[in-house]
């Protein structure tokens, strides 16, 4: 599941959607800057991440502000992310 604040709730179909609609109008992401970064180890195999991202669109001048929080649960020895939100900063 993920977060958005623009959006709400989305599911895996949905953000699979939206990011393959993004690719063929050609956005990309031209800066990605993820700071204050910092995990923890809340079980065997789950990890969180919280962390400030700063990123800016190819198509756009200015650059976009979002705290993030990611779950991680590792499965088959893969990490994938359980869970996503972000909140404009």
């Amino acid at each position: 599941m993920i977060i958005f604040p623009e959006i709400g709730r989305i599911d895996l179909e949905f953000a699979l959607n939206a990011i393959h609609e993004e690719n063929v109008a050609g956005h990309r992401w031209a800066e990605v800057d993820l700071q204050d970064v910092r995990a923890f180890t809340l079980a065997p195999g789950v990890a969180l991440l919280h962390y400030l991202a700063i990123a800016r669109w190819n198509f756009k001048k200015e650059a976009e502000k979002a705290l993030c929080a990611t779950l991680y649960v590792k499965r088959d020895g893969i990490w994938r992310i359980a869970f996503h939100q972000q909140t404009a900063a």
